[in-house]
């Protein structure tokens, strides 16, 4: 009983309220990896330091979020890669998430205290 009174809730906030606000930023096992693999942000010179967007948000069309990391520590192909396995599969999936749009703030990365830090950039 109560299993079907939770798939007839789910249903009707897909089908019949698209506003429903389903999360979609639960971490799957790509984006814990993905994180996991960017802890070290250690740097000696912000030319070390990158930015990448990861994930999909359909209702505003852009990236869930902008990872900072540090060439020093990483590869960039694999980097660019598990965040381009983790955008496909949310595009895929076709997640469904609330009507507003909360586009995350586009960073620049520096390294301050030898580490890679996020920056907002802000446009004018």
């Amino acid at each position: 009983m109560k299993k079907s009174v939770l798939v007839a809730f789910s249903l009707a906030c897909i089908i019949v309220l698209p506003a429903c606000e389903t999360s979609f930023s639960v971490p799957t096992k790509q984006q814990g990896t993905l994180q996991q693999y960017l802890s070290n942000k250690g740097c000696d010179a912000s030319f070390q330091c990158r930015v990448i967007a990861v994930g999909y948000q359909p209702n505003c069309a852009s990236p869930r979020e902008y990872l900072v990391y540090s060439t020093k520590h990483n590869d960039e192909v694999k980097v660019e890669s598990l965040a381009k396995s983790i955008t496909d599969n949310e595009q895929r999936a076709g997640t469904i998430g609330s009507s507003a749009c909360s586009t995350p703030v586009p960073v620049q990365s520096l390294c301050i205290e030898n580490t890679c830090q996020p920056v907002p950039v802000y446009s004018k």
